[in-house]
Formats: structure tokens, C-alpha cells, sequence
């Protein structure tokens, strides 16, 4: 979006922050460095072997259980 429409999100009580480094950050927007953030591990969770195994655990413990 160009600056000028992510501008309007403001009027709209709209206030998150902006995508467009042009764009003007309204004073209600969540600072980044107050947002506290996952210490995520993307080396074990992010790793073919572990997605393959969550998945599997899923259909076996929930999507069968739909049924």
C-alpha cells in the first residue's frame, strides 16, 4: 500500500504499524520494542523431521478422533 493510504488507517481508529517505511506511525501504534516476542527455536521446530512428526502426531490424536 502506498504511505498515503496506510495514512488513513489512523482516522479509522485503525493503529497498528504501518508496512510502508513512508507512511507515518500514529502515536496509538504498538512500539517493537515493547512487544514481547517467542524465543522460538527454528532450527528444531522449523526442521523437516519435526513437521513430518507433528503432523503425524496430529492426524493420529485429533483429525482421527473427527471422525
Amino acid at each position: 500500500m502506498t504511505a498515503e493510504a496506510q495514512a488513513l488507517a489512523a482516522d479509522a481508529k485503525a493503529y497498528q504499524l504501518p508496512s510502508n517505511r513512508n507512511a507515518p506511525i500514529p502515536p496509538q501504534a504498538p512500539r517493537f520494542e515493547n512487544v514481547p516476542l517467542i524465543d522460538y527455536d527454528f532450527a528444531r521446530w522449523g526442521s523437516a523431521q519435526e513437521r513430518t512428526r507433528l503432523i503425524e502426531r496430529w492426524q493420529r490424536e485429533v483429525r482421527a478422533g473427527a471422525r
